[in-house]
């Protein structure tokens, strides 16, 4: 199995304003690996349930939902975009693995992330699947007067799996640990004063694309506000996790002979 060497590269060496690497056995990294395997494969084991036409027309949502709504969805009832597909929830983490390979061709850092990557992306997905046939709630364009996407018929689980929105928890998820990941490597790899004017840089390329993402779900008519806005709180915290997961925060990077300018310098993170 490929992943398997990845869990065996040697680490490189940090710099003091950059966390350490965690230190993990190689068992431990693959239990993390294959427990958000398991937990993704539970979670398409717990069936779907069947839609019921007259619930969904009949649903109301609330005030706040209602206002974004209606201003962003147009008046056709049901729009599309090019994220609006099966494969449009992949776009974001496929691009941040790329992103993240493009920034260490040489594959040191990269093959140690992935493997703590993928499995936050199969956790973001498993929560996203758990919650969405849970709580069960009908899709915006299932109000009263809406236009049912073609070739759905009225029957078809997926228009009560609403809540939250799996585009919008995977784009914030990959938002999350690339942007870490990217400060990281300006850190080491730039002088302070270029980190410094550019350090709003990683931020505004990862989120802004998340929030893009997150805005096209409501365009398509496919979530509420509410759906985007939980699945960006549950992506972003995930994608937290698991970067932690790979790296100690930079606050608590041991210093080199415990002077107080060094542990100055450790509180630099931003």
């Amino acid at each position: 199995m490929p992943l398997a060497l990845f869990f065996t590269q040697a680490a490189p060496s940090v710099h003091a304003g950059d966390g350490p690497i965690r230190s993990w056995s190689d068992g431990e990294k693959a239990g993390i690996w294959v427990g958000s395997l398991g937990l993704s494969i539970g979670a398409q084991l717990v069936p779907a349930k069947q839609s019921d036409p007259a619930r969904y027309r009949g649903y109301r949502a609330n005030a706040l939902d209602r206002w974004w709504r209606s201003r962003t969805h147009g008046t056709e009832g049901y729009q599309s975009n090019f994220l609006d597909n099966a494969w449009g929830s992949l776009a974001a983490p496929v691009g941040g693995a790329l992103l993240m390979a493009a920034i260490d061709i040489d594959r040191r850092e990269f093959s140690r992330d992935l493997p703590f990557f993928i499995a936050g992306a199969m956790a973001t997905g498993a929560l996203t699947d758990l919650a969405k046939r849970v709580v069960d709630r009908p899709r915006p364009y299932c109000q009263a007067g809406g236009v049912l996407p073609p070739g759905h018929l009225p029957t078809d689980g997926r228009h009560t799996e609403s809540f939250f929105s799996g585009h919008s928890s995977q784009a914030f998820f990959a938002a999350s640990f690339v942007n870490n990941r990217l400060r990281r490597h300006m850190r080491q790899e730039w002088r302070r004063e270029e980190y410094r004017s550019w350090r709003w840089t990683a931020p505004f390329l990862t989120y802004g694309w998340a929030t893009v993402v997150g805005w096209s779900r409501m365009h398509a008519d496919k979530h509420y506000f509410t759906d985007v806005c939980a699945g960006a709180l549950v992506g972003y915290a995930l994608g937290e996790l698991f970067y932690r997961l790979c790296y100690e925060p930079a606050q608590t990077a041991a210093p080199g002979n415990g002077t107080t300018a060094e542990l100055f310098k450790l509180k630099w993170v931003f």
